[in-house]
């Protein structure tokens, strides 16, 4: 369900405070920051007008789980921007997912009261006038950072737990040609699909589901949330449309492998639309 988007229309130099988007998205600057700024640029993008520009979107999430997306355009190889999850709007607190010119990496951060409680790093050079697709993915204690589709950083975290608001980051002061600017922002929560639905079909003998009942013709018990199999070769199939570009998320509890070497830990493999299969060690 989507809660915010802005694709940042408006006069060229206004601050976002003073800016409203389409979906949830009046600005306030993270308290914490509060001589930080940013401006709509001549091409209708977002820009860092001051060091340290952090603010949150009007737009509430119904959970802590959510994705935070926009484009990300490379005017120049300078400072530093991104996008934030969970912040609080009252303290330093927040997930952040962002590229920094210094380190010349994509870096994502758990922040809580303004002290960093633990980070990754991918890094990856990047070109002056192209733009990347940035998503910030939130599930959770499974934090991942994605650019252009692919998953290049994620933290194991459970320092924030609020939903908090989505938001953005400018580390320094550019111009409408220089740094780093972002467009097409949306958040939005995931619609989840519970083990029971029954566009889900478990194969037949080899899964339990925890939910009472009947058992149903998808192999799962009504009122399911949650499916296990041990068995090598259980498979799961899921019929789903969409009307226009996203995501779909299979997140899986590997918690009972802790201790298992990798060499030794399963492997799922993944079809979509009929198409090769790709597997994803579950390590």
């Amino acid at each position: 369900m989507l809660f915010t988007s802005d694709i940042f229309t408006d006069t060229p130099g206004v601050l976002l405070e003073n800016h409203t988007g389409a979906t949830g998205a009046t600005w306030t600057k993270n308290p914490a920051f509060s001589t930080g700024s940013s401006v709509i640029t001549a091409a209708d993008r977002l820009r860092g007008a001051a060091s340290n520009g952090i603010y949150y979107a009007s737009g509430t999430p119904t959970s802590a789980d959510y994705d935070v997306e926009a484009d990300f355009y490379v005017a120049s190889i300078a400072g530093a921007a991104g996008l934030l999850g969970r912040q609080s709007t009252s303290a330093a607190t927040y997930y952040l997912f962002d590229y920094e010119t210094g380190s010349g990496s994509w870096k994502l951060y758990s922040v809580v009261n303004g002290s960093v409680i633990t980070s990754a790093s991918f890094a990856q050079t990047l070109t002056a006038g192209q733009t990347y697709h940035l998503r910030l993915a939130m599930r959770g204690s499974f934090i991942t950072g994605y650019v252009n589709g692919t998953a290049v950083v994620s933290l194991t975290d459970s320092s924030i737990t609020s939903a908090g608001r989505a938001g953005v980051y400018f580390g320094e002061a550019d111009t409408d040609s220089t740094g780093y600017h972002l467009d097409n922002l949306t958040a939005a929560t995931p619609n989840v699909i519970a083990p029971a639905d029954t566009n889900l079909l478990l194969s037949p003998y080899n899964w339990y589901t925890d939910g009472a009942g009947a058992m149903q013709s998808n192999n799962a018990r009504a009122a399911s949330t949650l499916c296990k199999s041990n068995t090598p070769g259980a498979y799961a199939r899921l019929n789903f449309t969409a009307a226009s570009a996203g995501y779909a998320t299979l997140l899986f509890d590997t918690s009972s492998l802790n201790g298992i070497t990798a060499a030794n830990c399963p492997t799922v493999l993944v079809s979509l639309d009929g198409q090769a299969y790709t597997a994803q060690l579950l390590a």
